[in-house]
């Protein structure tokens, strides 16, 4: 059940992203990298003072839900939280930006970037409150639940970009349009929850949030900051298209993450549930499985995202998007070992020891940071001639991070819960790393021949997943169980059944 939970997941994040490329295509080709720019830089700058509204509060609801507390304590008092946090965090963003213009007579470095940061700011206010009832799906692992609100997201910001993107009305009019889809996740979101319990904020409660809320604070903040200050230290250093090739390039990356996002938002409740019990052998295969799993799905993505990273950016994005090949290769490895990174943090987490999970994210986190302020700004620095300044430095401090991250985590769940590493994982890289050089002779091959490129790049692709195939079948690390496992879980009837039957509680 958890395999076909998590594949719901991925199903509707992928449909999802696949509006979001079409969105991303008509931005890129009708409005260019300095439109898509702004967008980046305004939804950046309002997700450094996001971090404000969660504080672990997001982590503890999940993990107080999964352990069986009183449903309707839980849902009052993290309500009160998150609405307090939210409106904390709006007045941290209006009083930055009031500071900056008004009292310290400052300006930003393109007009269009304080109207956009508003919207953006009213964006993730009801995205925010959108968890209340989505957070609270997760912990109850109510996949279905959780995945209708962001499922309309795209279908109905999509239609309003192509709209704009079409029409010529404009950034503003562009980030109205993200705007409009987040209502729409807080509409269908509580529409979901109208029937759920409510109590008033309990004390006891809060307390039982703030104590497993409150190790996590820095980390969560910190982590929030990690993942929105490198557009907004681009945009300090770069002009506007610098960010939108860097924006651009992650979009497109982020959407081989769907997969370790969807086993992780069910691994955690399934662990904490595990742990809880004193089933800490299971937890620990567990976090095994889930680790392979991903790790056998994510690594061919990402040699292909490497390969392919010319194609791609000038495809989805347009040919002005060249420069964002190099930050989309460098994006695809942080993507892999964040993946398998994960589920070892999050069985940190998942044991009740948040404190360790806080300085093992301090850690990389402020590496992150630091590798920010060492290879964003513009010193002219290169490697083979590719810059390594700007979008191309941002993508390597973030992906040493993810590394470093990898390496303590692995370190730490060997002493506390003995999951060791999980050696399939090399034999997935190996077959990635072969399945890449099989890809890269072809591909020139076949558009000598004169193949369409998008029919030679299909035809190398399929080439080469059957080639990974091959090679993990070899290596005995494709199995008749794993084969089975995988149509299982894609068995599109049993998937109807599960998504009715929880629509209907």
């Amino acid at each position: 059940m958890l395999a076909r939970k998590s594949l719901l997941i991925i199903a509707c994040r992928y449909i999802n992203a696949l509006l979001g490329l079409v969105g991303l295509y008509l931005v890129g080709h009708h409005m260019g990298a300095g439109a898509l720019g702004v967008i980046g830089f305004g939804m950046s700058f309002v997700g450094l003072f996001n971090f404000v509204s969660d504080m672990g509060f997001n982590m503890a609801h999940t993990k107080r839900i999964s352990e069986g507390m009183d449903l309707a304590k839980c849902v009052g008092t993290f309500a009160a939280i998150k609405l307090v946090l939210n409106i904390v965090m709006a007045l941290l963003v209006v009083g930055s930006v009031l500071v900056w213009t008004r009292v310290m007579g400052n300006g930003f470095a393109n007009p269009l970037y304080e109207p956009v940061i508003y919207i953006f700011l009213a964006y993730y206010f009801l995205f925010n409150l959108a968890t209340i009832p989505i957070i609270t799906f997760d912990g109850q692992r109510k996949t279905a639940k959780s995945q209708l609100p962001t499922f309309s997201d795209g279908f109905v910001r999509v239609p309003l970009v192509a709209f704009v993107a079409l029409t010529g009305l404009g950034v503003l009019a562009l980030a109205g349009a993200y705007l409009a889809g987040a209502f729409s996740v807080f509409v269908i979101a509580f529409l979901l929850f109208r029937k759920y319990p409510y109590q008033k904020p309990d004390w006891e409660t809060f307390r039982k949030y703030l104590a497993f809320s409150l190790p996590l604070f820095l980390v969560s903040s910190m982590a929030m900051i990690s993942l929105y200050i490198d557009k907004v230290m681009i945009a300090a250093f770069w002009p506007s298209t610098e960010v939108g090739f860097y924006f651009g390039a992650q979009r497109v990356a982020l959407f081989v993450d769907i997969i370790s996002v969807a086993v992780i938002s069910l691994l955690f409740p399934a662990i904490s549930a595990l742990h809880a019990s004193g089933r800490i052998r299971k937890a620990r295969a567990l976090t095994g499985k889930a680790v392979r799993y991903t790790s056998m799905l994510v690594a061919p993505a990402t040699a292909s995202l490497i390969v392919f990273s010319p194609f791609i950016v000038q495809t989805i994005l347009g040919p002005e998007f060249t420069p964002a090949a190099i930050p989309l290769q460098i994006m695809a490895l942080y993507i892999y070992l964040l993946a398998i990174q994960r589920p070892l943090i999050y069985q940190i987490s998942a044991i009740d020891l948040p404190k360790l999970t806080a300085k093992i994210g301090i850690i990389g986190t402020g590496l992150n940071i630091l590798g920010n302020f060492i290879l964003i700004p513009n010193w002219g620095w290169s490697l083979f001639g590719y810059s390594l300044n700007g979008g191309s430095g941002a993508a390597i401090a973030t992906t040493m991070n993810a590394l470093v991250v990898l390496i303590i985590g692995q370190i730490m769940v060997k002493k506390l819960t003995g999951t060791r590493f999980q050696r399939p994982i090399l034999a997935h890289c190996f077959a990635a790393f072969v399945m890449g050089l099989l890809i890269s002779a072809l591909l020139p091959l076949l558009a000598a021949i004169a193949f369409p490129e998008f029919i030679a790049v299909g035809l190398s692709f399929l080439a080469g997943v059957g080639l990974y195939s091959l090679v993990l079948y070899l290596l005995r690390e494709l199995r008749r169980e794993d084969v089975n496992f995988f149509f299982e879980t894609l068995n599109p009837a049993k998937m109807s059944t599960y998504v009715k039957k929880e629509l209907k509680e």
